[in-house]
């Protein structure tokens, strides 16, 4: 959803209510692939990208989780 997208935006590099965001923050807007133990990954530096990837991999946890059967 676009929305959660919005919000991620927000929670990582406050995108959406930063009135003057630096070059920087647009770098890894979303965090993919910046685990918080090391630097991140340049591979997914840029705006696109951050946001691109993040999309795919939210899209790919809605199919496993609809696709999952729940064992009680």
């Amino acid at each position: 959803s676009h929305k959660v997208l919005l919000v991620l935006l927000e929670k990582e590099q406050s995108l959406i209510t930063d009135d003057w965001p630096w070059s920087i923050q647009y770098r890894s807007a979303t965090g993919y692939g910046c685990p918080d133990t090391a630097p991140c990954d340049s591979e997914y530096y840029g705006f696109f990208n951050q946001v691109y990837h993040a999309a795919r991999i939210y899209k790919y946890y809605s199919i496993q989780i609809d696709n999952s059967s729940i064992i009680i």
